[in-house]
């Protein structure tokens, strides 16, 4: 180590780790060299404590990238799993007909969570309750038996990445069928921002049968009929109607049923997508005035990953490092603003998949 790196490591650690004018104030009221600021300037940008540390007040890079808008119906479906009250149900609660012969064959189930389906041009939705000993071969089935008689077999796929569509099973579902897979990057939900959305819909719908005293697996049927009877304002319509032509009817009414306003499918649709773009550009121009964009990274450069949503057991103190680091790159998706790294140096990470939005990363 050379005398002026000594002397810049005694100012930066005096000023515990303080930023470049706090460092270059302290080294200017002692020492004086050629090219000083040029020098604290550079070790103050290379100090890896100072990277592990220092949490950014910058705005969030990344701009908004929505996913493309469908041309027709079904084409790209989205998919996510919603947490719910255990409720335990007899099946002659939920399975109209059947009886069994004695009382004491009575079965009882107990639902866990909820899984949302839904077409993702037209917001028309699926709710279909789950036990919690789902396994990826009842995802399979639920569909074919709930979803597919309907709509069929989807182009595209869009989900979280929970392990039930992460598994070999429903992949090779996926592929053996030709439906491409998109899933969204760890800890940023706008990836799949509709089933965000659309679950902050229904969870107050629910709650509101539950005050009538209807547990929650007993109101899906209504709460899926009104979900999709609901006016969407991107879309100027229910779902129901975009996919059907009309509204349905939910209750006696004395009106009479009100004309369909497209008779022809074809336009309907095509001036739903033409809102839709128009919302999304409008989505695109509100959400960026609250980011910066950055230059992309590539493969093999390093990089700090943040902390904030690592399993509480790394978290275990306030004063954790904000930032791990560095670590490279070892795969760039540039249009998705995903980056795969190498994790291997973190041994309590193993279990998470190392790839991370372009949010939660910073150049080293």
């Amino acid at each position: 180590m050379s005398a002026i790196e000594a002397l810049l490591h005694e100012a930066h650690d005096q000023t515990s780790h303080g930023g470049f004018l706090k460092t270059y104030s302290y080294l200017q009221d002692k020492y004086s060299w050629i090219g000083q600021y040029q020098a604290t300037k550079e070790f103050i940008s290379t100090c890896n404590t100072c990277q592990l540390s220092k949490a950014t007040i910058q705005l969030p890079v990344g701009l908004l990238t929505p996913l493309p808008v469908p041309q027709q119906p079904w084409t790209t479906v989205s998919t996510d799993f919603l947490s719910m009250v255990p409720i335990k149900v007899f099946l002659t609660d939920i399975l109209p007909g059947y009886r069994p012969e004695k009382v004491e064959s009575l079965h009882e189930v107990t639902f866990y969570k909820l899984m949302v389906m839904q077409d993702t041009l037209t917001d028309y939705t699926f709710l279909i309750p789950c036990t919690s000993y789902i396994t990826a071969k009842d995802v399979i089935e639920m569909y074919k038996q709930k979803v597919a008689p309907i709509i069929g077999l989807p182009h595209a796929l869009i989900s979280d990445q929970d392990p039930l569509f992460m598994s070999r099973e429903f992949q090779e579902w996926l592929r053996t069928n030709g439906i491409e897979y998109k899933v969204s990057s760890p800890y940023h939900p706008q990836t799949d921002s509709q089933s965000e959305r659309k679950n902050k819909t229904i969870i107050p719908m629910f709650i509101a049968e539950q005050a009538q005293g209807v547990n929650w697996v007993k109101a899906v049927p209504k709460v899926q009929t009104q979900v999709n009877a609901r006016i969407s304002e991107p879309r100027k319509n229910s779902s129901f109607f975009l996919i059907y032509g009309f509204n349905p009817k939910l209750a006696a009414s004395p009106l009479p049923h009100p004309i369909p306003i497209y008779a022809n499918p074809t336009q309907l649709h095509h001036q739903l997508g033409k809102n839709l773009t128009e919302a999304k550009l409008n989505q695109i121009t509100s959400a960026n005035k609250n980011r910066r964009p950055v230059t992309p990274y590539k493969e093999g450069e390093l990089v700090m990953v943040s902390t904030k949503n690592f399993p509480s057991h790394f978290n275990t103190s306030k004063l954790h490092y904000p930032w791990i680091g560095p670590v490279p790159v070892i795969k760039a998706n540039n249009i998705r603003q995903t980056y795969t790294l190498d994790l291997s140096d973190c041994p309590e990470l193993s279990k998470i998949i190392p790839t991370f939005h372009i949010s939660l990363i910073k150049p080293y």
